[in-house]
């Protein structure tokens, strides 16, 4: 696993803009994330198909609409967002461990969410679950939506995994080494570190 690596790379990052108008306790990033990577996707000359695997939240604070949408539309971006309770009717209703996107993709925002964290929404599929969950339960079930995003990329597609450290009953969450971990043994290569505090963002190539 190359922490020497993502370490040196994190070290080094710039910080991208805070464009504001979004929930972090709702998990929510920052927009500047997605219009970013966006620019990437682009300027790879990559399929313009991005899928969001894990987008839509019932949160009450959560903003009822998708920015990510509307940022794709005004880029002439396709983004298939999968959500288990979304409230923007962009956000298809799919659990995205069990589906993929369905067609060729050139990259992913993969932001799901935080294990232990607040249950963002009742259903029996949410990540989020606050009690009853483990490492090894959580691990997999993003392994199985690395491998489905995986089998879809075109050659040289990107991802854009987005995670802070935090802690959970007094344990310390450091989601960029299970995210490093979990993508280079599905074949990824780290590439690039971007800073949006508290998020850290990892672009991975195929």
């Amino acid at each position: 696993m190359s922490i020497d690596l993502y370490l040196a790379l994190r070290n080094r990052a710039g910080s991208l803009p805070d464009l504001g108008d979004y929930h972090s306790r709702a998990a929510e990033m920052n927009p500047a994330i997605f219009e970013r990577f966006v620019d990437e996707v682009k300027n790879a000359g990559l399929l313009g198909v991005i899928w969001e695997p894990f987008a839509g939240t019932s949160y009450p604070e959560s903003l009822a609409n998708s920015y990510a949408q509307d940022s794709a539309k005004r880029n002439g971006i396709e983004l298939i967002s999968y959500g288990l309770a979304p409230r923007d009717s962009r956000i298809q209703v799919k659990d995205s461990t069990i589906e993929g996107p369905g067609k060729k993709i050139g990259g992913v925002l993969f932001h799901p969410p935080y294990p232990g964290s607040m249950p963002l929404s009742g259903h029996p599929c949410e990540l989020s679950k606050k009690e009853n969950w483990s490492w090894e339960w959580y691990a997999e079930s993003l392994r199985k939506t690395i491998r489905l995003a995986k089998e879809s990329m075109t050659p040289g597609g990107l991802v854009c995994a987005v995670g802070s450290d935090y802690s959970v009953y007094s344990e310390r969450i450091r989601l960029g080494y299970l995210y490093l971990s979990l993508f280079e043994k599905e074949g990824f290569v780290l590439w690039k570190v971007w800073l949006s505090l508290p998020d850290v963002v990892q672009i991975y190539k195929t």
